[in-house]
């Protein structure tokens, strides 16, 4: 699936407008660029820090590179 890119959050490796193509899902590791959608139904592209556990629930931690702080709970 081919996307364009909207918004700076992850400048300077996506850039505003640049063209960006997501590949199968797989295991994800640290570092890793991830797609989800959000409480809005907009597709967010935000790298992956980690999981972590909260309320015997596995969340997570997803944040843009120009982002000064971690996303919600995904």
């Amino acid at each position: 699936m081919k996307l364009t890119v909207s918004g700076v959050s992850m400048a300077p490796v996506l850039e505003d407008r640049a063209p960006a193509a997501l590949a199968p899902f797989r295991l994800p590791l640290p570092g890793d660029v991830l797609v989800y959608q959000d409480e809005r139904g907009r597709l967010v592209a935000h790298r992956f820090l980690g999981p972590y556990v909260r309320r015997r629930r596995v969340w997570l931690l997803l944040k843009g590179d120009a982002a000064p702080g971690p996303d919600e709970r995904v």
